[in-house]
């Protein structure tokens, strides 16, 4: 069993673009996959061998109904009658050891802004990619050492206690 990283995904980009992705991520149950295709066996060949860490950054795909932490929140925006933009979008996930960041590299080419802030306390290490930009340090697991980039991140106040 891998020690889980948390990821907070923030994407800033065309309201269709966005509603097609969280559409895609419930009817296929997969995120990493949609966006960094694994290829046909046949397509392999001789090797038979893809490997997801060094293609996504994490070696295996998201199960959204036991990963995806705001799976609810993003259901509303399927079911949504309106037809409100949607520009930006937070999704929240457990990736195995390590955040997917040839995922948050691939969706920046593909004319999203990507911010994403991500923990592992197992490792005791987080970091931050901002449309390219990676920053990457080690943590205490307490609130007060935390980076600036991550002080801000509700989801992480369960993980890291005040002194």
């Amino acid at each position: 069993m891998p020690n889980w990283c948390t990821n907070k995904l923030t994407m800033t980009g065309e309201t269709k673009i966005i509603k097609n992705l969280v559409k895609q991520v419930f009817a296929k149950n997969e995120f990493f996959n949609l966006i960094i295709p694994r290829p046909n066996n046949e397509d392999l060949g001789d090797e038979n061998y893809w490997d997801e860490s060094e293609n996504w950054g994490t070696d295996r795909d998201i199960d959204v109904e036991y990963q995806l932490i705001n799976a609810d929140e993003l259901r509303t925006i399927l079911i949504s009658e309106d037809k409100q933009d949607i520009t930006t979008l937070n999704i929240v996930f457990y990736s195995a050891w390590t955040p997917p960041l040839k995922v948050y590299e691939e969706l920046n080419k593909c004319g999203l802004s990507i911010f994403a802030v991500y923990w592992e306390l197992g490792c005791l290490f987080c970091g931050c990619y901002d449309n390219g930009v990676l920053s990457q340090d080690t943590i205490t697991g307490y609130r007060k050492d935390l980076p600036s980039y991550l002080l801000d991140v509700e989801e992480s106040y369960e993980d890291f206690p005040l002194d």
